[in-house]
């Protein structure tokens, strides 16, 4: 009951009464530490029992590794698995769902693959490995390795119920929207209608999700009405599918209808909702936004969001309020300065992006492809003034230099 409460003082009394202290009691008294997060106290007790000739089972073993797999930590839980292996202690089910899942939470994906093979040699995957394995295999892209894991728990009956906003995730983000609208959405909606899942507010939203990636949004917009306890979630996502498929208009009015309502926008919505702006070029719709930004973070704006309203003022061609964000922004992120030498680009002017380009060079900001790619195509637009200004219309081979640089960078 103690280490349920997460008492900690009173499970040591407990375990300190006492008269003889069985592997059980131990397992307790460590999962007390764990449960009130003291990690290195909980390892310490753990070493202590072993240390008093009294052997871990797999359950104490999970005790401690679940706990810091859920806390992030994969290197001291990747240590305690190994280390279960040397003291001759075999990994059961749980054990490698476990230690699976703390890789793909820290987007380690090739290792969790690499630790769902070994797991198969000796381990039947359950519900709880496919749904933490569909996550890996669309971080890695990995099409043919998920429809294996879709055709196993096919074959074996297992339920859909633990893994299906994985499974509607991983096919629509690696493309197989032919698939995704024409077999496996109907099912998965029907499945979910019988089985009561509309209701899940993670199944609900990947449905959105994934009608409006695959263009059906009369379809998307019933399932969010249909949902009941509507959260920032599932906002967000039909929001980003009136986005994606164009309605750009609708996308900005959900999102004053958000504002009125007691759900607050978070990080997402207003990403989203920048987008848009910059799109339609919607620069009242953007300011309203920005206002709203400025009142939450006083301190300065997260890094994804100063790009995004970097975008949207280039986009709607307010350069110098587009400098004033980057401005008052740390720029320690090169997203924040690709946002800012596009939004010069967009507003054809290439000397400032060559100027930024110089400071990232002097600063420790490592530039990435994109960084090329915007200071190539703004070579291209001054060659091709200079020599509009000097011949009248520049050449074609501007153009074809242009694109032989890009091709080059590209096979780099």
């Amino acid at each position: 009951m103690y280490p349920m409460l997460g008492d900690v003082a009173a499970a040591c009394m407990a375990f300190a009464s006492l008269p003889e202290r069985d592997v059980v009691a131990w397992t307790a008294l460590i999962g007390a530490y764990t449960d009130a997060r003291a990690l290195e106290e909980a390892f310490e007790l753990f070493e202590l029992m072993q240390k008093s000739s009294m052997w871990p089972d797999v359950i104490s073993w999970n005790t401690v590794l679940s706990r810091f797999a859920r806390n992030g930590d994969l290197r001291a839980a990747l240590h305690l698995f190994d280390e279960m292996w040397l003291r001759d202690v075999k990994p059961g089910i749980n054990s490698w769902n476990c230690i699976i899942s703390c890789c793909v939470h820290n987007a380690r994906y090739e290792e969790a693959l690499s630790i769902f093979r070994e797991m198969s040699e000796s381990e039947r995957p359950d519900a709880v490995t496919v749904a933490n394995m569909l996550p890996a295999c669309t971080g890695l892209m990995a099409l043919d390795i998920g429809k294996q894991l879709h055709s196993y728990v096919l074959r074996y009956g297992i339920k859909l119920n633990v893994y299906i906003g994985s499974l509607i995730g991983m096919y629509s983000e690696c493309g197989e929207f032919g698939y995704v609208r024409n077999r496996l959405g109907e099912e998965v909606h029907c499945y979910a209608l019988r089985s009561g899942l509309t209701s899940n507010i993670f199944v609900s939203s990947k449905l959105v999700d994934l009608y409006g990636k695959t263009g059906n949004m009369d379809t998307a917009d019933k399932v969010f009405w249909g949902i009941r306890n509507k959260n920032v979630v599932t906002r967000n996502s039909l929001l980003a599918a009136y986005r994606q498929n164009r309605k750009l208009e609708i996308a900005l009015e959900l999102f004053r209808e958000m504002l009125k309502s007691d759900l607050l926008p978070n990080l997402v919505t207003l990403q989203i909702t920048l987008l848009s702006s910059g799109m339609t070029m919607a620069l009242q719709y953007g300011r309203e936004v920005h206002g709203y930004i400025r009142k939450k973070w006083l301190d300065g704006y997260p890094s994804a969001l100063a790009s995004a309203l970097i975008d949207m003022y280039g986009k709607c061609g307010k350069i110098e309020a587009a400098r004033l964000v980057f401005e008052c922004t740390v720029a320690n992120d090169i997203a924040i300065w690709n946002a800012m030498m596009s939004a010069y680009l967009l507003c054809r002017m290439p000397r400032e992006v060559t100027n930024l380009f110089k400071y990232i060079e002097q600063s420790r900001i490592q530039p990435d492809p994109v960084t090329f790619i915007i200071l190539l195509l703004a070579w291209e637009i001054g060659i091709s003034e200079l020599l509009q200004r000097s011949m009248g219309e520049g050449p074609a081979w501007v153009r074809i230099l242009s694109q032989l640089m890009l091709t080059l960078f590209q096979d780099k």
